[in-house]
């Protein structure tokens, strides 16, 4: 087997799980293994400890953690500061 088929295959077998290792959660998240220690380490990340020493992650968690502090387009900011000022003008009549 190549590498990047041994890659993808580990791919879709974190894709299925719902309980990730540090590895799983490093190559889900497309982070480094000392980035996630320090999210953990700093409990900026949440995970399971269950004997002490190893740590796993919920997959829906660590989906839910990056796609906290959205970015909005201009497209969208324009379009609230449009629905604001319509909902300001209507109260005012």
């Amino acid at each position: 087997m190549t590498q990047e088929r041994i890659n993808n295959t580990s791919t879709c077998q974190c894709q299925s799980k719902g309980i990730l290792s540090v590895k799983e959660a490093c190559s889900f998240m497309d982070i480094s293994k000392s980035y996630l220690y320090k999210l953990t380490h700093h409990k900026l990340l949440p995970f399971f400890c269950p004997n002490g020493k190893k740590i796993y992650f919920k997959k829906d968690d660590l989906t839910a953690w990056m796609l906290k502090n959205h970015q909005f387009s201009k497209d969208e900011i324009k379009m609230q500061a449009s629905d604001i000022i319509k909902k300001a003008k209507s109260r005012s009549q």
